[in-house]
């Protein structure tokens, strides 16, 4: 979603507001692992681009194989949590484009999404981790 004009404003946006200081994105990146194989450091192009730039303008990054969560399969979700007010789900077709974004306020959902997230990144690796490692 993030190669298309939707998606770059989209990330532009997030950009500006957290080089401005107005807000704080963590991303937990969930990877096929034909795109991030095991034995490499990194994920393939233009992935590592679009998760370097992020990391670049201080979004906190975590990464995470497709493979690593499989027995956990509903951690595979495409879900942003807006403090404890809302949770949104992302849903895309097999192309990677958004087909539709549902938005809930509902303090139950966003709570269950906050314990998803909790038990995801127990699977995930921080962004900082894997440079360190290269250097």
């Amino acid at each position: 979603y993030w190669q298309d004009e939707p998606g770059r404003q989209s990330m532009q946006v997030n950009f500006e507001m957290v080089d401005g200081g107005t807000l704080n994105i963590e991303r937990i990146v969930i990877l096929p692992d034909h795109l991030w194989p095991n034995g490499e450091r990194f994920p393939l192009e233009p992935l590592q681009q679009w998760i370097d730039q992020q990391y670049n303008h201080g979004i906190w990054i975590r990464l995470v194989r497709q493979s690593t969560i499989a027995s956990e399969s509903d951690l595979l979700v495409d879900l942003g949590i807006y403090g404890s007010r809302a949770v949104g789900y992302q849903e895309l077709d097999e192309h990677g484009r958004t087909v539709r974004f549902t938005l809930s306020f509902d303090f139950a959902e966003t709570l269950a999404a906050e314990q998803r997230w909790e038990r995801l990144s127990v699977y995930s690796t921080s962004y900082q981790k894997i440079l360190d490692q290269s250097a």
